[in-house]
């Protein structure tokens, strides 16, 4: 992956932030499972815009590193992803995508969102960016982010970021208390 931020490349986060929660969790029943997050290969994401995905997934993967959440105990569905870019002091978070069926009013599991943000979080702590994950916010989502998230804005434009307090707690929410604390 590339070890620099390219300003020129047109991302923008629009995944709404759904709930926090501790991993993932049936939206219906409120039961909660564990997740695992890996680097996706080409296998995972080939056929995903043919199963109603946003994104062509695997043009990202040529630029980005490409991270699929998964439930083992419910088997190998992708339920979420996330294209990350590892850059000088921060780590940029390029697309974030939940499984269709865990978008709008009847989704199945919701958490999927905020759990790819604090594994975005999470490697920014690994790398020695204290936390910091930079990424470009839908404007109608800038609100949004800074309350479920904790993210700040940066200017006046739509570029956003969680600082070392917010991907702390982020980290601490869905990972434990590893480079944060509950609060």
């Amino acid at each position: 992956m590339s070890e620099s931020y390219d300003e020129t490349r047109p991302t923008m986060i629009d995944q709404r932030i759904d709930k926090l929660t501790e991993s993932i969790e049936d939206a219906h029943t409120g039961q909660s499972y564990k997740t695992v997050i890996r680097r996706a290969s080409l296998a995972d994401v080939k056929d995903l815009v043919s199963e109603g995905w946003r994104f062509d997934w695997s043009a990202e993967m040529l630029e980005s590193e490409v991270y699929k959440l998964t439930v083992p105990k419910l088997g190998s569905t992708v339920h979420g992803l996330i294209s990350l870019t590892r850059a000088e002091g921060f780590v940029q978070a390029n697309l974030v995508e939940s499984h269709p069926e865990n978008s709008g009013r009847k989704k199945r599991y919701q958490g999927v969102a905020g759990n790819l943000f604090a594994f975005a979080a999470n490697l920014a702590f690994d790398l020695g960016h204290s936390g910091f994950v930079m990424f470009i916010a839908k404007a109608e989502l800038i609100s949004h982010y800074g309350k479920t998230l904790g993210a700040k804005r940066m200017g006046r434009g739509t570029k956003m970021f969680l600082d070392t307090a917010a991907s702390a707690k982020l980290v601490a929410q869905y990972f434990g208390d590893k480079h944060g604390h509950r609060s």
